[in-house]
């Protein structure tokens, strides 16, 4: 509040599961979230029900497929010992359109975008070495559109439709 001491901006501190402010919002910020909340669908569902139609989302989270990369599926323990599952970005998507949020083709970005090594030698280096993103230092920090490439974080940005017409 101190640096963004606008009218039209408002900070909110609560249980992300089950806050409720009686007023809806054009656009929710949540960023570095999601990952430590274990009923994370139960966040999605409660955000979405804040949002007004045609409001937006703006979500990110840790790829897992870097940050955890022997965590194979959301179950599986993520590497940061606070986080309670780690997504990878069609699965934070999949998840958004099951809540009934709209992502947009296009509307998943990322940071620190780079090729996946498969070969198994590249897996051994990159565990050897105890640091599991050995290749952020050849990346971008730049926010753009998931493509072909992973990024070690990303954005989604995802809608919750316009009322339809009755």
């Amino acid at each position: 509040r101190r640096e963004y001491n606008l009218d039209n901006v408002s900070f909110f501190v609560g249980d992300i599961c089950e806050f409720d402010q009686n007023e809806l919002f054009d656009v929710i910020i949540c960023f570095e979230t999601i990952e430590h909340v274990s009923g994370y669908r139960a966040a999605l569902k409660n955000l979405y029900s804040l949002l007004v139609y045609g409001g937006a989302l703006i979500i990110s989270s840790p790829n897992r497929i870097i940050t955890s990369p022997r965590a194979k599926s959301i179950e599986d323990k993520p590497v940061n010992k606070f986080h309670t599952q780690e997504f990878t970005p069609d699965e934070l998507e999949s998840i958004l359109a099951e809540t009934d949020f709209y992502v947009g083709k296009g509307n998943i970005f990322g940071q620190r975008q780079r090729f996946l090594y498969n070969r198994k030698v590249f897996q051994y280096l990159i565990r050897i070495t105890r640091f599991p993103d050995v290749f952020a230092f050849f990346t971008s920090p730049e926010l753009t559109p998931v493509k072909n490439l992973a990024p070690r974080y990303f954005v989604a940005v995802a809608h919750k439709e316009a009322q339809p017409n009755l």
